[in-house]
C-alpha cells in the first residue's frame, strides 16, 4: 500500500514562510497560519483514505505480526503470501523533550545503551498535536499503538518501548527511533547527487571527542544512513539542520514496529521490547520558535528609589 501523499501535498515548495501563497485563488490576505493549518487538514484526510493511518481503528484489522529473526515484524494484512512491512503513519508533535534527532545522538563514550558510536540510534518521542482537530487522533493512535502491541505480548514480561511513559497503562505519546549506521556491505544507502558532503560518513558531524574518535575508524566499515526527514517546504533535511527544523515540528511520522522478548541477562531484566523505526519524517508545520534577539538592560547612574519615596510622601501630604 502506497501511503505517500501526492508531491502537490506534501512538497509544496511555494508554501514559505516569508512568502506564502493564498489557499484560495485572488485572496492575497490569507495568513500563513491559514495555509499551515489548510495543509495540514488536507493531509490528514489524504492519510485517513489512502495509508495505513494509526489514528482509525480499521488499521488495527489491516496489519498482523509476522514471527522474524526470533521476535516479530508488523505486516500488513493480505491475502497472498507475499508479506510487506506495515507502514503505519501519524501526525504528531516531535516534542522538545527527550530529543535525540542530532547527528550523534549526544554520543559521548560508551554506555550501557551504547557500545560504540556504531550502534547509537537518533530518536524521538511524538505527542498530540495543538492543532484541536488532531488532539483526540492522536490519543485514538497512540492506544491503537499499544492494542496492537498486547496482540503479541509475552505474558510475565514487562513491557518495554514505543508507548510513553514507559510502563504506563494510559500512555500518551509514542516514542521513534532511526538506526544511524549500518554496515557497508548491507547499507545499501543512495544519496541525492547533489546531497551536500556532510551526508558522507567522512564528513558526518558529531561533536565530542569520542564521537569523532570512533568515527574516524568507522569510515571503511560502517555507512551513514541520514534520517529520511523533509522539511516544510519539501526538501532533505541535512544533518546540520535536525535541531532547527524538526525539534517542536508538527509532522507527519511514517514508521514499522518490531517485537522482541528478551530473557533477563547482564544484570538486565527480563523484558517484552518493541520499537518504532522511522520510515519517513515530512514536516507540515515548522517549530514555533522565539526570538534569539538578547534582552535590554538599561542601568541609571542614580538609585531611582529615593524619587519614589519623596513622591509618595508628597502625595501623602497632599
Amino acid at each position: 500500500m502506497d501511503d505517500t501523499p501526492p508531491p502537490s501535498v506534501v512538497k509544496d515548495k511555494t508554501n514559505n514562510e516569508s512568502n506564502a501563497p493564498s489557499t484560495t485563488p485572488g485572496d492575497s490576505d490569507v495568513s500563513h497560519t491559514d495555509v499551515v493549518a489548510e495543509r495540514i487538514n488536507l493531509i490528514a484526510s489524504y492519510l485517513k483514505s489512502n495509508s495505513l493511518y494509526i489514528g482509525v481503528d480499521q488499521t488495527r484489522d489491516n496489519v498482523v505480526w509476522m514471527p522474524e529473526n526470533r521476535g516479530h515484524r508488523l505486516v500488513e494484512r493480505t491475502a497472498t503470501s507475499e508479506k510487506k512491512t506495515a507502514v503505519l503513519t501519524v501526525i504528531t508533535t516531535i516534542s522538545n523533550d527527550d530529543f535525540f534527532l542530532t547527528p550523534d545522538a549526544s554520543y559521548k563514550g560508551r554506555t550501557n545503551f551504547n557500545s560504540s558510536l556504531a550502534d547509537v540510534k537518533l530518536s524521538c518521542v511524538g505527542r498530540r498535536p495543538m492543532e484541536t482537530d488532531l488532539i483526540d487522533e492522536f490519543a485514538h493512535a497512540v492506544r491503537n499503538v499499544s492494542a496492537i502491541m498486547d496482540q503479541v505480548h509475552t505474558l510475565g514480561l514487562p513491557r518495554v518501548g514505543v508507548t510513553m511513559p514507559p510502563g504506563s497503562t494510559t500512555p500518551t505519546a509514542l516514542k521513534f527511533r532511526h538506526v544511524l549506521f549500518k554496515d557497508v556491505a548491507t547499507a545499501n544507502v543512495v544519496l541525492p547527487e547533489d546531497a551536500p558532503s556532510t551526508f558522507h560518513i567522512a564528513n558526518w558531524p558529531v561533536y565530542s571527542p569520542s564521537a569523532r574518535k570512533e568515527l574516524e575508524l568507522m569510515r571503511h566499515t560502517h555507512a551513514v544512513v541520514p534520517l529520511p526527514a523533509y522539511d516544510f517546504d519539501g526538501n532533505l533535511i541535512t544533518p546540520l539542520e535536525y535541531r532547527n527544523k524538526l525539534k517542536g515540528a508538527v509532522a507527519v511520522v511514517r514508521f514499522d514496529l518490531l517485537h522482541w522478548a528478551f530473557p533477563a541477562r547482564e544484570g538486565r531484566p527480563a523484558s517484552d521490547t518493541y520499537v518504532a523505526n522511522i520510515h519517513r519524517i515530512d514536516v507540515l508545520r515548522n517549530p514555533i520558535t522565539t526570538s534569539d534577539r538578547p534582552t535590554k538592560h538599561v542601568l541609571d547612574m542614580h538609585d531611582p528609589l529615593p524619587s519614589y519615596i519623596s513622591l509618595a510622601k508628597r502625595r501623602k501630604i497632599d
